[in-house]
């Protein structure tokens, strides 16, 4: 199998739709009283995807195996704290690999190529966040040399 990651372009919109279409439905079973998505949150992520392609501060890049389309990164400078002597960090947003292409390397070549893009920018650290019914991409993850530094919980109130 031949893999290629590339930057990703409007023409890809359809594929990176259907990644976020199937994470709305994993997110919702994972959390399910935090995560209610609106109405049109397809068509905010087509926006959005396409306001970060243009970004100097962001890239989406993708993967493709023998010429389709296997998966995805979407990565981002953020501002962090301004007490900090790093005041800005790579972020990992999104990470994606379709079904059929899962364990075979693919998400950390994404992984390696949104790292890569970070020191080009002359990131410092880099952070991301994953769910913790989600093991296969913890263990990716730290494959990746990510560790655990915070933990962040929810609490559902009463209003």
């Amino acid at each position: 199998m031949e893999i290629e990651i590339r930057k990703a372009n409007k023409a890809d919109l359809p594929n990176l739709l259907s990644c976020f279409r199937e994470l709305i439905a994993q997110n919702k079973e994972y959390q399910p009283y935090i995560y209610i998505p609106k109405k049109d949150a397809l068509e905010l992520h087509e926006k959005f995807l396409l306001k970060r392609m243009r970004s100097p501060k962001a890239s989406v890049f993708i993967a493709e195996a023998d010429g389709k389309f296997a998966g995805m990164v979407h990565c981002a400078i953020n501002k962090v704290s301004r007490v900090l002597l790093t005041d800005k960090e790579g972020y990992v947003d999104t990470l994606f690999v379709d079904k059929k292409y899962r364990k075979k390397g693919i998400g950390l070549l994404l992984m390696k190529t949104a790292l890569a893009w970070f020191k080009k920018k002359k990131m410092k650290i880099c952070s991301l966040t994953v769910n913790v019914k989600n093991p296969g991409a913890r263990n990716l993850y730290e494959k990746a040399g990510f560790r655990i530094t915070i933990l962040k919980m929810h609490k559902k109130l009463k209003v």
